[in-house]
């Protein structure tokens, strides 16, 4: 049986509140009322394949991290298995999508007490392109406190993003399976004034200096001699928002070194994060 069809409904309410309440009222519209009514609703009465279509539908709408990686344009599929992620959707040669069974411990204080929290964490696995991988996590809800009853003094992890990354490098080796550098794709973008800068780390000749913009002003607007400094400079970690009507999605960070586009809001306009990966991709 699939992690979802075993699942309990306080772990299936966790997983539809990652998701945005318009998205869950548009694939649901019998199910009103508050968002956390609807994830109950929801849980209680929709079959698991329901519940997986609707998660592999609105991925996209999800606050993410997406990891892109490049390949020798022999890898056809995505792996069958995930570490402990059991992959609940497939389409040959496009994605897979994966749930993994995310245990976090809260040590409860008063008297001291264990505690263990299952999460359903939806990964997703793209070809991409020809010879391009993404590699989608959704954000899970950090806020552990929320679940406890009472006051707690730590948490004990559970199955990390680097090690489902590392898994898949060593999955793929004889694929030449590697990070993509995203350094060009990203200036690029901010050149053409598809996006600007309101947070950005860069690297100096011998320091490191971060430009904090005020109130989500943009730094090349804002100072264009700044600007003109750091286009030449590797980007430790940057925030951007983007600017006209060419993207749905309001910010994004990157770590262009790391290989790593974050989408730290809700979007609730499918594909809005895969068009700023593509937008990035295709200038690369």
């Amino acid at each position: 049986m699939s992690l979802l069809e075993t699942a309990d409904t306080a772990q299936l309410i966790r997983l539809l509140d990652l998701f945005p309440a318009a998205n869950l009222s548009r694939d649901w519209p019998d199910y009103t009322g508050k968002k956390v009514e609807v994830c109950k609703a929801v849980a209680r009465s929709e079959s698991a394949k329901s519940i997986a279509r609707f998660v592999d539908r609105n991925f996209d709408s999800c606050r993410q991290h997406v990891h892109v990686f490049s390949h020798d344009g022999k890898l056809k599929d995505a792996p069958p298995v995930l570490l402990q992620g059991q992959r609940i959707r497939h389409q040959s040669g496009v994605s897979s999508l994966y749930l993994i069974d995310a245990c976090y411990t809260l040590i409860l204080e008063d008297p001291i007490e264990t505690v263990d929290l299952h999460f359903l964490w939806p990964v997703r696995v793209e070809l991409e392109s020809s010879n391009h991988c993404l590699v989608r996590f959704v954000i899970l809800e950090k806020d552990l406190g929320s679940y406890a009853t009472r006051s707690y003094i730590g948490t004990k992890g559970a199955t990390d993003e680097s090690s489902i990354l590392k898994h898949m490098v060593n999955l793929h080796q004889k694929h030449e399976f590697r990070g993509v550098d995203l350094h060009k794709g990203i200036k690029a973008l901010w050149d053409e004034n598809l996006i600007d800068a309101i947070r950005i780390k860069f690297k100096k000749h011998k320091s490191t200096t971060t430009e904090d913009m005020d109130e989500e002003a943009g730094l090349k607007a804002t100072y264009p001699d700044v600007y003109e400094n750091i286009k030449t400079r590797p980007i430790r970690s940057g925030l951007f928002k983007t600017l006209g009507t060419t993207f749905s999605v309001p910010t994004f960070s990157s770590k262009p070194s790391d290989y790593m586009l974050t989408f730290p809001r809700y979007t609730e306009k499918l594909g809005g994060t895969t068009d700023v990966v593509r937008q990035v991709l295709r200038r690369n």
